[in-house]
């Protein structure tokens, strides 16, 4: 929400149980964003911006785990639009006694607008093929086979077949259970093994 970077169509499950050291500084945030709601004179649409959060977040904070991932961007859309309704009227409030109120408001809010559109248009980038969107996110994550076994497919479909065997016996590496990377890398072996036998019957022919 605040530093949108280094995101990916994929994040693997850390499978370590949680990750107290990273969220350990949303504590003191959000403690210090609930004092400044209470503070100010629209405490019920700060409320409600806060609990439109929280609520939206329940479904997907992973007290049931669904599918590999340890978590999505998507996840966050719905629930991130309660603490946009809560800052946005502490803000408000807030700066109710500055003078330059609406230019100072104004400036920061073009550069903010400014600013992720920016990282939205290199975001999309990433998008515009399946290889660009799977390596850019082995690129900004660790351990993730689901990544390395659709990166091995699309070498697979390319006929780049050692590509495609080394991704895949990675994936396999990362997480032996990975079903459909042992899947593909017995297709990979299977289509190497006829190109072996079809380059041996053109050999011969020619002797």
């Amino acid at each position: 929400m605040f530093w949108p970077v280094n995101l990916a169509v994929f994040y693997p499950h850390p499978e370590t149980g949680c990750q107290h050291g990273k969220s350990l500084w949303l504590w003191p945030f959000s403690l210090a964003l609930r004092a400044s709601g209470y503070s100010c004179e629209g405490r019920a649409i700060f409320i409600t911006g806060w609990f439109w959060y929280l609520g939206m977040l329940v479904p997907v904070i992973g007290l049931v785990q669904v599918g590999w991932q340890g978590h999505a961007d998507r996840y966050t859309y719905l629930p991130q639009i309660g603490l946009y309704i809560a800052g946005s009227w502490a803000l408000a409030d807030l700066s109710v006694s500055w003078r330059p109120r609406r230019m100072v408001l104004g400036a920061a809010a073009l550069f903010v607008i400014g600013a992720l559109s920016c990282g939205a248009w290199i975001q999309a980038s990433y998008w515009r093929d399946s290889e660009t969107l799977f390596t850019h996110a082995l690129a900004v994550t660790k351990n993730n086979d689901v990544a390395e076994n659709n990166l091995g497919i699309i070498f697979l479909q390319k006929g780049q077949l050692d590509e495609a065997i080394s991704r895949l016996q990675a994936a396999i590496d990362l997480r032996p259970e990975n079903g459909p990377a042992h899947d593909n890398l017995a297709k990979a072996f299977l289509q190497k093994g006829r190109w072996r036998r079809r380059w041996f019957t053109i050999v011969n022919s020619w002797k």
